[in-house]
């Protein structure tokens, strides 16, 4: 398993993602949300239900730009930093986002959240990675029992 974790890591940290703003404008417009650790980005309307052009999965789109734009080693080196990514991501997993759109919720969440979530391995604990792999499973059909063999497509040929 920490092969396969491993070159998918890799590949991720290779990846270059365009984005209007740069990794350092991103991250200090994080705030805070509470006392409880979790950030977000006050620009963002997470309530907002738009179905094609989502504005929260801006949430994890940026947490990718931040996070390929510091650069693997960081998370190590850097606790601030490492808290406050982690805590960004821990505030997706507890308002649990979700679309009336099908495709944000079982295809580009687990996704985004799922890469995230790879990219920061390393310091995440196992709750949080358990989290995250509810979330992901939600495009699973082996753990997702509404998704039928009818959605799959070109995908399942």
């Amino acid at each position: 398993m920490k092969e396969i974790i491993g070159r998918f890591e890799k590949l991720l940290w290779e990846e270059s993602i365009p984005y209007e703003s740069s990794a350092e404008e991103l991250y200090q417009a994080l705030e805070e949300a509470d006392a409880s650790g979790t950030w977000y980005w006050k620009d963002i309307d997470y309530t907002n239900q738009l179905k094609s052009f989502w504005p929260a999965a801006k949430h994890y789109e940026r947490m990718h730009v931040i996070l390929n734009g510091f650069g693997r080693s960081r998370l190590s080196e850097d606790g601030e930093y490492a808290k406050k990514m982690i805590g960004t991501l821990k505030y997706w997993l507890a308002n649990d986002f979700q679309n009336p759109n099908w495709w944000h919720n079982q295809i580009g969440t687990p996704q985004g959240i799922g890469d995230v979530a790879i990219r920061m391995y390393s310091v995440l604990g196992i709750d949080t990675l358990g989290q995250v792999a509810d979330l992901v499973s939600r495009g699973s059909m082996l753990k997702n029992k509404s998704i039928s063999e009818e959605w799959t497509g070109a995908n399942f040929m």
